[in-house]
């Protein structure tokens, strides 16, 4: 596993038709991003996609 840049990740997950994404800081949504080193997404896929 490699660590990913925030603008990484946002593009990734929007090429591969991920919408309504939230980022937090840790796996607890009350720490926000960039708190801490972590990065925690969680994204709805797309019922469109293929």
């Amino acid at each position: 596993m490699r660590c990913w840049t925030p603008e990484e990740l946002r593009s990734l997950l929007h090429l591969n038709e991920f919408h309504s994404v939230s980022y937090f800081g840790a796996y607890d949504p009350t720490v926000v991003q960039g708190l801490t080193a972590r990065l925690v997404a969680v994204a709805q896929f797309s019922e469109n996609a293929v």
